[in-house]
């Protein structure tokens, strides 16, 4: 019930503003108990979708009320066709957080943080790249940066955003080569952090998010396409010499 009626919302079948059927009459559309839909309003409810009032009934509410860094949100942005919007959101935010957060990590983490970051990026490199031993390697390795900034603030963003993170990574690696091309990109991050640089990890971690937003951008090219305008072709053509310099 939760899920059916969340990606309704999520999907703009009901939008805000909208009232939606009476509990008797959801019970009935979905096939549930009165009590079941009682419980799944409730949940809808905490993650900021709906409110429901004494005589006013269940109204959806303003997008901006919508909690989403809540998982189950993330995944129905995903599954119900909002992937454009979805990617750019969470790119833009990636950008703001990550490079920010290995700059920290490279003027605070612990000798053990490092080695985390390192192990990770050592399974990058160990992986088939497609496969989903090498998603789960690459989200690894930026969780671990996240927690390596030693920032509590951010130690809770990274477990919130962490359902983002595995749909964009994934969408990278989808992309022939992308994958390949990254992990030297990942290495210029782990080695300026085990330099004590925060400048460089800075720029690193850009860079590498740049590639990021090029290798998505080009992996919807057969589809619709899920990000806006490219980087420009001087920043991307650099990006892929450095890597193969890298490599």
């Amino acid at each position: 019930m939760v899920a059916e009626l969340g990606k309704r919302i999520v999907s703009g079948e009901y939008r805000p503003g909208d009232a939606l059927p009476t509990e008797a009459e959801l019970a009935t559309m979905i096939g549930v108990s009165r009590n079941g839909v009682r419980e799944a309003i409730k949940v809808l409810a905490s993650k900021g979708l709906i409110v429901s009032r004494t005589k006013q009934g269940i109204t959806v509410r303003p997008r901006a009320d919508w909690n989403m860094l809540d998982p189950e949100i993330l995944r129905w942005c995903v599954a119900t066709g909002q992937a454009q919007a979805f990617w750019q959101a969470v790119y833009q935010v990636r950008k703001i957080v990550e490079p920010g957060a290995a700059a920290l990590a490279a003027a605070q983490a612990s000798a053990a943080d490092v080695a985390r970051i390192a192990a990770a990026y050592a399974a990058m490199a160990a992986v088939t790249p497609g496969t989903e031993d090498a998603t789960r390697a690459d989200l690894r390795f930026h969780l671990a940066i996240l927690e390596a900034s030693n920032n509590a603030f951010v130690r809770s963003f990274a477990v919130l955003i962490e359902t983002a993170l595995a749909s964009t990574i994934h969408a990278q690696n989808a992309r022939p080569g992308a994958f390949s091309r990254g992990v030297p990109l990942h290495g210029l991050v782990l080695d300026a952090i085990r330099r004590r640089d925060p400048e460089g990890a800075r720029r690193a971690s850009n860079d590498l998010l740049d590639d990021v937003y090029e290798a998505v951008e080009k992996a919807a090219r057969k589809g619709a396409a899920v990000l806006p305008a490219s980087l420009p072709a001087r920043r991307a053509a650099g990006l892929r010499r450095r890597s193969a310099g890298s490599a």
